[in-house]
Protein backbone atom coordinates (compact mmCIF):
# COMPACT_ATOMS: atom_id res chain seq x y z
CA UNK A 1 0.00 0.00 0.00
CA UNK A 2 2.90 2.41 0.68
CA UNK A 3 4.45 2.46 -2.52
CA UNK A 4 1.27 3.48 -3.82
CA UNK A 5 1.70 7.03 -1.54
CA UNK A 6 3.07 9.86 -2.66
CA UNK A 7 6.39 12.00 -0.91
CA UNK A 8 4.04 14.02 0.92
CA UNK A 9 1.86 11.56 2.12
CA UNK A 10 4.51 8.69 3.60
CA UNK A 11 5.98 12.05 5.07
CA UNK A 12 2.65 12.64 6.89
CA UNK A 13 1.89 8.55 7.83
CA UNK A 14 5.65 8.90 9.45
CA UNK A 15 4.86 11.80 11.80
CA UNK A 16 1.71 9.45 12.80
CA UNK A 17 3.64 6.59 13.84
CA UNK A 18 6.96 9.18 15.37
CA UNK A 19 3.98 11.17 17.54
CA UNK A 20 2.23 8.03 18.89
CA UNK A 21 5.59 6.40 19.02
CA UNK A 22 6.84 9.46 21.30
CA UNK A 23 4.26 11.66 22.04
CA UNK A 24 1.50 8.72 22.61
CA UNK A 25 -1.70 10.38 20.96
CA UNK A 26 -1.98 12.85 17.95
CA UNK A 27 -4.62 15.78 17.28
CA UNK A 28 -5.83 15.97 13.47
CA UNK A 29 -4.47 19.36 14.34
CA UNK A 30 -1.19 18.62 14.44
CA UNK A 31 -0.89 16.86 11.06
CA UNK A 32 -2.86 20.68 9.71
CA UNK A 33 -0.30 22.69 11.46
CA UNK A 34 2.66 21.17 10.70
CA UNK A 35 2.05 20.41 6.68
CA UNK A 36 -0.38 23.28 6.01
CA UNK A 37 -2.69 20.43 4.83
CA UNK A 38 -6.74 20.83 4.85
CA UNK A 39 -8.60 19.17 7.36
CA UNK A 40 -10.18 16.79 4.89
CA UNK A 41 -6.17 15.64 3.82
CA UNK A 42 -5.41 15.16 7.65
CA UNK A 43 -8.64 12.92 8.29
CA UNK A 44 -7.26 10.71 4.69
CA UNK A 45 -4.08 10.43 6.01
CA UNK A 46 -5.46 8.79 9.46
CA UNK A 47 -7.64 6.67 7.89
CA UNK A 48 -4.42 5.45 5.68
CA UNK A 49 -2.34 5.16 9.16
CA UNK A 50 -5.97 3.03 10.69
CA UNK A 51 -5.80 1.12 7.69
CA UNK A 52 -1.89 -0.01 7.61
CA UNK A 53 -1.91 -0.41 11.93
CA UNK A 54 -5.13 -0.78 12.71
CA UNK A 55 -4.33 -1.71 16.19
CA UNK A 56 -1.90 1.19 16.49
CA UNK A 57 -4.10 3.38 17.66
CA UNK A 58 -7.49 4.57 18.67
CA UNK A 59 -9.41 7.58 18.61
CA UNK A 60 -10.60 9.27 22.51
CA UNK A 61 -13.86 10.77 21.69
CA UNK A 62 -14.05 12.97 24.97
CA UNK A 63 -10.36 14.28 23.82
CA UNK A 64 -10.41 14.39 20.35
CA UNK A 65 -7.32 12.70 19.44
CA UNK A 66 -5.52 9.80 18.58
CA UNK A 67 -3.82 7.68 21.36
CA UNK A 68 -1.42 5.31 21.29
CA UNK A 69 -2.41 1.47 22.02
CA UNK A 70 -1.07 -1.59 24.12
CA UNK A 71 -0.29 -3.12 21.45
CA UNK A 72 1.28 -0.38 19.29
CA UNK A 73 4.22 -1.43 16.74
CA UNK A 74 6.14 1.42 14.50
CA UNK A 75 4.67 0.30 10.85
CA UNK A 76 7.29 3.05 9.27
CA UNK A 77 11.32 3.27 9.47
CA UNK A 78 12.91 6.14 10.85
CA UNK A 79 16.44 7.52 10.48
CA UNK A 80 18.06 10.60 13.05
CA UNK A 81 16.92 13.60 11.00
CA UNK A 82 13.56 12.72 11.89
CA UNK A 83 14.03 13.33 15.08
CA UNK A 84 15.42 17.40 14.19
CA UNK A 85 12.17 17.96 12.41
Amino acid sequence: MLEKLGFAQKQRLAYIDFSLMFKGAIFRQDLINRFEVGLSAASRDLTIYKDLAPNNLHYGTKQKRYFQTEQFKPCLLYTSDAADE
